[in-house]
């Protein structure tokens, strides 16, 4: 899309001489001046070490247009300054306003676990639509929905059918730089929503304006700044509590923190789980291969074959489909969806080593209740199941208890080695050790020791799973990684070889 000058201000109330803004033309939006272009707008933005208007007379010099700023920093010429009260606010106005251009449909996704694995099932699914995998339509089903169904005219010529959240661009930054990445022919954006703390979903919400919403799950996940389940609840609440009357949401029945989060809504519910019309029966765990179900929509149903390990992950393709049923997308194309989706990386991501050994790379990030899911999925290899834990962050004072209680759920889960790593192991081992079973517990102190000593002692056939929360972007382990835990992976795969 392209934005001129008098957009710019309409949509943010900057200021500006007007005979200055006249013959201002925008093709992109950056806020790293590293990323500044010519025809670009550089918004500066005000971070923890970081404040973008140091640079924004660099990004001039660059070739941008332009700069956003909250005041004219030294250095930037005021003709070329919009001026406006913050610029993270600014630049969220200016993503509401590019959405509300295009005439595609969002879908926006939250919950404690499996946002990134759901969007991508609902990209997967968008973009089966696209290719014409089933060209009926329920019709039946569609007239009942206030959400338009997709535009298939409008996919039939997209070169790109479907704007989805890219890496963790989740938040009141990754969320505007997501939409003003549209370029007109997308028929649906898929947008993740993260928070840390109150508020954050319900301007993400007013920004993206979806059509349809879905929470996946509610559990304890950052309550270092929310304090409670109930607080995370409440936070989550915040996309049910922002949609339009005309749209439609998905409503997992089995989570009594969503339904709570649903009581209020006035538009269309589409619920799944155990008996809702979005529903799977038949599941079939294949382990590594997989896992195997029918997924029924209503009165018809469609087999499905997730490329995905870990029975959780039925539930999460169920979040997708009730999804695409709001879009209006029919089931065989969302069931060919669901079996074309990937996982994303290191998010169950299963990487068979030249010496026999799995690795389950879920390094991306980790929580209670997905830290739990993913030792049942271990637990459950035909091999020796190996569990390498790293600290799971933003646990406020409930961590060291969260901490000891995936210890002993991994007692319990069938795992046969436990390695604790980093600051929170002690915890994680003491928890381990106190469910009285016969797990081999040991204590790492960071990720190059505890892939060590795996090297040493590793058979073929064992299955690994390595687990843990991201850091800040400046700690080395996710600089050089990606994730502080992947770093266990990274070093496996070097010293064995990799062949899937």
């Amino acid at each position: 899309m392209v934005w001129t000058g008098q957009e710019i201000v309409t949509a943010t109330a900057a200021a500006i001489d007007a005979a200055a803004v006249a013959s201002m033309r925008f093709e992109s939006v950056c806020t790293d001046s590293r990323r500044a272009a010519p025809g670009a707008l550089f918004v500066a933005l005000r971070g923890l070490h970081h404040d973008g208007h140091d640079f924004a007379a660099a990004a001039l010099q660059a070739g941008v247009g332009a700069v956003l700023v909250d005041h004219v920093p030294a250095g930037v010429d005021r003709s070329r300054a919009l001026v406006v009260p913050d610029t993270l606010r600014a630049l969220g106005d200016l993503a509401a306003h590019t959405r509300r251009r295009w005439n595609g449909r969002v879908a926006a996704i939250t919950g404690s676990n499996g946002k990134t694995t759901t969007k991508e099932m609902i990209a997967a699914i968008c973009e089966a639509e696209q290719s014409g995998v089933d060209a009926s339509r329920d019709t039946g089903r569609r007239a009942t929905s206030p959400v338009r169904p997709m535009n298939r005219a409008l996919l039939a010529h997209a070169a790109s059918p479907v704007l989805k959240t890219h890496a963790n661009e989740n938040n009141l930054i990754g969320l505007p730089l997501t939409l003003l990445r549209l370029t007109g022919d997308e028929a649906v954006a898929v947008l993740e929503m993260g928070m840390n703390a109150p508020g954050e979903i319900a301007r993400m919400t007013e920004i993206a304006a979806p059509d349809v919403g879905l929470i996946t799950n509610i559990g304890p996940a950052h309550l270092e700044g929310l304090g409670t389940i109930a607080g995370v609840a409440a936070a989550k609440h915040e996309l049910f509590a922002g949609m339009r009357p005309d749209a439609a949401i998905a409503v997992n029945m089995d989570d009594q923190w969503v339904v709570r989060g649903a009581a209020n809504f006035r538009g269309r519910r589409i619920e799944f789980g155990a008996g809702c019309e979005v529903c799977a029966t038949s599941i079939d765990d294949g382990g590594f291969d997989g896992v195997a179900f029918t997924l029924r929509i209503g009165a018809r149903t469609a087999p499905v074959q997730l490329r995905m390990a870990g029975r959780h992950n039925v539930q999460n393709a169920l979040g997708a489909a009730a999804v695409a049923h709001g879009l209006g997308i029919a089931l065989p194309t969302i069931a060919a969806g669901l079996r074309g989706a990937e996982p994303p990386k290191m998010r169950m991501q299963i990487v068979r080593l030249a010496n026999g050994v799995t690795l389950v790379n879920d390094a991306y990030n980790a929580n209670p209740a997905s830290t739990e899911a993913a030792l049942d999925a271990i637990g459950r290899s035909a091999g020796r199941a190996i569990a390498v834990l790293g600290e799971m962050r933003e646990l406020g004072s409930h961590s060291a208890a969260l901490h000891r209680q995936v210890g002993a759920y991994a007692a319990t889960a069938g795992v046969r080695w436990l390695l604790a790593v980093g600051p929170q192991a002690e915890d994680i081992a003491a928890g381990a050790r106190a469910a009285g079973t016969d797990l081999e517990v040991t204590v790492c102190e960071d990720a190059a020791s505890a892939a060590a000593l795996l090297a040493a002692r590793w058979q073929r056939g064992d299955a690994i799973l390595i687990k843990g929360s991201r850091g800040p972007d400046d700690e080395d382990g996710v600089r050089r990684y990606g994730a502080r835990m992947a770093e266990v992976a990274a070093r496996l795969e070097a010293a064995a070889g990799r062949t899937t």
